[in-house]
Parts: C-alpha cells; sequence; structure tokens
C-alpha cells in the first residue's frame, strides 16, 4: 500500500502499517507523533440518509444535546461571561444541538452544515438566515468574526493533506483570543483499542466493527484519529494555546443499543448481544478517565 510522505501534524516522512485486513482495512500511524491516518479511499454512502430517525434521536441525538449543554457551560466559565458581544460558528452543525442551546444562552450563531437533511432540521431550530449549505470555505464568512467556533465530530473528517490549510481558515475567522472547541474521536479509549486488537486477531469476518469506527462505507469517513498528543500538538503549531482537554463520554449506556440500531447492517439481536460488552467497557473507562471522545477548547494566540 501507498504510504503518505508527510506527516501533517509533525511533518515527520517515518509511517508505518498499523492495520491492514485484505483490502478493507488500510491505516498507517506517524512513528513520531502517533497520528492515525485511513488510507481506504473507497467511497461510500450518503450520511444522514442512510440512518434510522428514531434511533439517532434516541441515541446520538440525545448524547449531543447532553454534549452541548455542557459545552456551553464550560464555555460561560472559561469566559466568565466578559464578552460584550458573542458570536458563535458551528462548522459541521448537523441538526443543529448545539447551535440552539448556544442561541438560548444568548449567543449570536452561525451554522454551516454539507448535508442538506441535517441542513433543514438545523435551519429549522435557528432559522435558515442563520445556515450555508456546504462546506466551510474562506469565502463563506469574514475574517475575525467570531468569538468561538465549534468543530464537533469534524476535524476527523478532513483529509490529512487539508488539516493544516483548515485549522488555518480556524484561525482566520476567529477574533483576537477567541476559543476552537474540538470534539474527536480519539483512540486513546479502551473501545478503540479493543477493536482495533480483535480484528488483528480474528480479521475480517469482525471488519464491521472497524467499519464503525472509521465510517468507512459513508460519503464522509473518518481520515484521521488523534490523540491528546497529535491534537496538542497541531494545536500549538498553528498558534493555538489548548486551556481545557478532556475526554467525555460518548456511548452512555442508556443510548448503547439505539447508538448500534442506527445503521441497518445491525440487527436488534447483535445489538442486545454486543450491548453487555460496551457496560463492560463504560465501566473501566469511568475508573480510567478514558473515553473514545476527546474535547479540546484552544485560544487563537494574540498576533504579535
Amino acid at each position: 500500500m501507498l504510504l503518505p510522505e508527510i506527516c501533517p501534524v509533525c511533518s515527520g516522512g517515518n509511517f508505518k502499517i498499523y492495520l491492514e485486513v485484505n483490502d478493507l482495512i488500510k491505516i498507517v500511524m506517524c512513528s513520531q507523533c502517533g497520528l492515525l491516518i485511513n488510507r481506504n479511499t473507497k467511497k461510500g454512502h450518503a450520511g444522514y440518509e442512510r440512518l434510522d430517525d428514531v434511533a439517532y434521536e434516541q441515541s446520538i441525538g440525545l448524547v449531543r444535546r447532553e454534549q452541548a449543554k455542557a459545552i456551553i457551560t464550560i464555555v460561560a466559565e472559561l469566559q466568565n461571561r466578559q464578552l460584550s458581544e458573542k458570536y458563535w460558528l458551528d462548522i459541521g452543525c448537523g441538526t443543529g444541538n448545539l447551535l440552539q442551546e448556544a442561541m438560548c444562552s444568548g449567543y449570536q450563531v452561525f451554522g454551516v452544515e454539507p448535508d442538506k437533511k441535517a441542513f433543514d432540521q438545523a435551519s429549522s431550530l435557528i432559522g435558515p438566515e442563520r445556515m450555508h449549505l456546504g462546506l466551510m470555505e474562506d469565502s463563506v464568512l469574514p475574517d475575525n468574526s467570531f468569538d468561538i467556533i465549534s468543530t464537533l465530530d469534524v476535524l476527523e473528517h478532513i483529509s490529512p493533506s487539508e488539516l493544516i490549510n483548515f485549522t488555518r481558515l480556524i484561525y482566520s475567522k476567529l477574533k483576537h483570543g477567541g476559543i476552537w472547541i474540538i470534539k474527536v474521536p480519539t483512540k486513546d479509549g479502551l473501545f478503540f483499542q479493543l477493536a482495533h486488537l480483535l480484528v488483528r486477531i480474528i480479521g475480517s469476518p469482525i471488519y464491521n466493527i472497524i467499519r464503525r469506527l472509521w465510517l468507512i462505507d459513508y460519503e464522509a469517513p473518518h481520515n484521521v484519529y488523534f490523540n491528546i498528543a497529535s491534537l496538542s500538538r497541531l494545536l500549538s503549531q498553528q498558534d493555538f494555546s489548548p486551556i481545557f482537554i478532556k475526554h467525555i463520554e460518548e456511548i452512555p449506556n442508556k443510548t448503547v443499543v439505539s447508538r448500534m440500531l442506527i445503521d441497518p447492517t445491525i440487527s436488534k439481536i447483535q445489538a442486545y448481544i454486543l450491548a453487555p460488552g460496551f457496560y463492560l467497557i463504560n465501566f473501566i473507562e469511568k475508573i480510567r478517565h478514558r473515553s473514545d471522545s476527546l474535547l479540546v477548547l484552544a485560544q487563537k494566540k494574540t498576533e504579535q
């Protein structure tokens, strides 16, 4: 398989194969910073259109709303409510849960979302005049416009070759001292580590575990996986100072079954069989203070 030439995080050029199963899974790791890169270029299906709406709202939707409230609280504590005007941009805003919470907290909000179904749902919550359908590009919004920019479950979808450009785009749109909120799936989590270990041992028969983790069959798969060290390094090199780092629960026990039923490739029987494994992992992760999801708030450094 063809390995990347330069790591987008550390500029290192030494990669090794992290996981490869036939032609299904092709993942490499930077030997210097540990960034994982998905080299599977298979085109997948549309995003929100393929999901079971009821299962989504009972699992991911529920978690996103709870996380949105927690994030609003964290931001308020960090800023001490000292902003005279508060402008919040959510890139990849999905169905608009975070924007709705931010708007209720007094922020002037704007969302960018490429998926039409999610865009329509977000528009119904915050108003279409506050939304842009499509990808975030430099021409969409003026520079130095926002106090807060959030990218929740977005950075992992960016092509490795575009990571630096995307980070610089965020920097240009933030006001001086503005905050970038990042949530990404992380390889620090026990579920991630166990899933990859099992695939190494068993191989293709349990490919679906990795397919779901990397969203390989989706229109926008996961292209990279960070850990705390690699994400912090990317931020610091692009003039951001991490000011808050925490692993947060991504699949609470009450959402485990519904989360698996979002995708029709998993049956209800399979979901109930697998559920106890998730419960055990969640228990262990609480003891470890780790999870498969990482929340980082980084502040734009003041220009000299």
